[in-house]
């Protein structure tokens, strides 16, 4: 029997106006934003719709607008009916919304955490970024792993993210990372975020993440979810909980989640999808990736990455 995992982009992949023709021609996504917006306090769709880019870039702006617009995508696709989402994963705050539409998190406890996050995030002290490196293919996962943290231990910096088998994204404080966009060159890009993500600077406002994170009520047991942070499937509220926790200061291990995505046999991306299907090629093989974006005519193959 065909099984499709749910993918739900991170933070990075945000544009205005995203989710405007989505609600305007459904009324499952149009309900998503009004609930999001009443549990946040925050006019989504304006955020979403009006604000301009260099205001939806904010870390406290975008983590809420893209873990709405990907519930709002996702709740257009089952109400069109769409194929059973067999597994969800988001990448970075996009768990939050693997850990909704996996049945763990209600629409308005998603966005007010995804709102929480980017708040808590955007004022961790110190100044910081992120640069993503191009590394040369490795035969073996681990192989890759080992010289991300060689490259990351060279530099005074953390791997924030595993990508794929040619990217690693490092991450840390200011002077280590130009030292090592100097030292590495055209193999490296800084990213235009604020801080540095996943990494030990995250440290000072952990705590109190977690502290959120525990008054929220959240599901015993629901769909599987595979972890952002281990890349393990699970049906259990405590380990999902567990893997947002270590969300703030942990790598995505999203290398090792589009392995695990080997076990099924069709990926569905909910909302901004380009750059998560660019991250899915290396695994797809002949698989079918479905973007629910814009429209939802599944029966027709919209989406198509």
């Amino acid at each position: 029997m065909s099984q499709t995992i749910g993918l739900f982009p991170g933070q990075g992949s945000q544009y205005v106006g995203m989710g405007n023709r989505l609600a305007k021609g459904n009324a499952a996504a149009a309900a998503v934003f009004d609930r999001a917006g009443t549990a946040t306090g925050v006019d989504v769709r304006q955020l979403c719709w009006e604000t301009d880019s260099a205001e939806l870039e904010r870390t406290e702006n975008a983590q809420l607008a893209l873990t709405v617009f990907s519930l709002a995508a996702h709740s257009a696709y089952e109400a069109g009916g769409g194929a059973p989402i067999d597994g969800c994963a988001g990448h970075s705050v996009g768990a939050i919304a693997a850990a909704a539409a996996a049945g763990y998190l209600s629409i308005e406890s998603a966005a007010v955490l995804a709102q929480t996050r980017g708040r808590l995030m955007a004022r961790a002290p110190g100044s910081g970024g992120m640069l993503a490196v191009a590394v040369p293919a490795r035969d073996l996962a681990e192989e890759g792993r080992k010289a991300g943290q060689d490259m990351a231990l060279a530099f005074g910096l953390d791997v924030a993210a595993h990508n794929g088998p040619r990217q690693i994204v490092l991450s840390g404080a200011a002077p280590s990372l130009d030292m090592a966009e100097a030292a590495l060159g055209a193999k490296a890009k800084r990213l235009s975020v604020s801080h540095a993500f996943h990494s030990r600077l995250m440290g000072p406002v952990e705590a109190e993440w977690h502290e959120v994170l525990d008054s929220v009520g959240m599901a015993k047991a629901a769909g599987t979810y595979i972890g952002c942070t281990d890349a393990r499937p699970t049906r259990r509220g405590t380990d999902v909980l567990a893997d947002l926790k270590r969300g703030l200061c942990h790598p995505v291990m999203w290398s090792s989640v589009m392995e695990e995505s080997r076990a099924y046999d069709r990926l569905c991306i909910f909302g901004s999808g380009r750059a998560i299907a660019r991250l899915a090629r290396p695994y797809l093989q002949s698989r079918e990736v479905l973007i629910v974006e814009d429209n939802v005519k599944l029966a027709e193959g919209a989406g198509r990455a």
